[in-house]
Order: structure tokens, then C-alpha cells, then sequence
């Protein structure tokens, strides 16, 4: 409903960490063919997770890289690099293809930050179709 995405919105405003937890389960409890405000709810928790989120939450996160909507995986993938680690980063590489472009560049951003400029350089240098997007990740890293 509306009013569980703007409790969404109020707690990653609030930066409170303990909201992660309870987003992560309402996040696994939503289909990512849902109607409109599930759609809505989950582009928030993905928010919030982004903001607040820690390692354990990441399995919460997953699913949504392949959502139908271009949103939904961009701030799947945001969230996913904020969360960290080279695991994860590995998953991100798959979502530097998407048809989006600006889930591309958030893929690309997450990979930098979740596995580090080495890692992305490396990405980069296996996957030479990915090196513009990734080199232009690390330069705003590095900015």
C-alpha cells in the first residue's frame, strides 16, 4: 500500500539502521511482477537498503536484479554495491549488458564500489565491451 512506501521513505530519511532488517524481509515477501504499489514499496526498500543496509541483507536484494522494470534493477544494483563485497560484485557484472543505461552505470558503480578499482579493472580488461562504462565508474569513484 501507500502507506507502507511512505514509512519506507520516513525510515531511510531517519537512517536507522535497525528499518534494514524489517525492509529486507517485507523486500522478500514482494513479487517482482506486483501490482503498482508493490512496485513503488519496493523501490523504496531497495532505497533504504542502499542507505542503511549491511552484508546480510544482500540475499534480499538479489531477486531484483532481474526485475521487469528498469528502476527496480537500478536500485537493485546501487543497493548491491553500497552492500558490498566481491561476491556481490561478481553478480553485478551480468547487469553491466541491461538495456538500460542507467541501470548499466549503476551496475557499473555498485561493481566499483562492492569489489574495489582493482576488481573493476579486472572486469574490465576480461570484458572489453564493459571497460567504457567501468573506467567512467571508477573515475567518479576516484573523484
Amino acid at each position: 500500500s501507500w502507506l507502507r512506501t511512505v514509512h519506507a521513505i520516513a525510515l531511510r530519511l531517519q537512517l536507522d539502521p535497525r528499518a534494514a532488517d524489517v525492509a529486507a524481509d517485507v523486500l522478500s515477501e514482494l513479487d517482482l511482477h506486483g501490482d503498482h504499489d508493490d512496485i513503488d514499496l519496493a523501490s523504496e526498500l531497495l532505497r533504504l537498503l542502499g542507505t542503511v543496509g549491511r552484508p546480510e541483507h544482500v540475499a534480499a536484494v538479489i531477486p531484483w536484479l532481474d526485475a521487469p522494470l528498469a528502476p527496480l534493477r537500478g536500485q537493485a544494483a546501487r543497493a548491491l554495491g553500497v552492500l558490498g563485497g566481491e561476491d556481490v560484485a561478481r553478480q553485478l557484472v551480468s547487469s553491466l549488458r541491461d538495456d538500460a543505461p542507467w541501470v548499466a552505470a549503476n551496475a557499473a558503480r555498485g561493481l566499483v564500489a562492492a569489489g574495489g578499482k582493482r576488481f573493476a579493472e579486472q572486469v574490465a580488461a576480461e570484458h572489453a565491451d564493459y571497460a567504457e562504462i567501468i573506467g567512467q565508474a571508477v573515475s567518479e569513484a576516484e573523484a
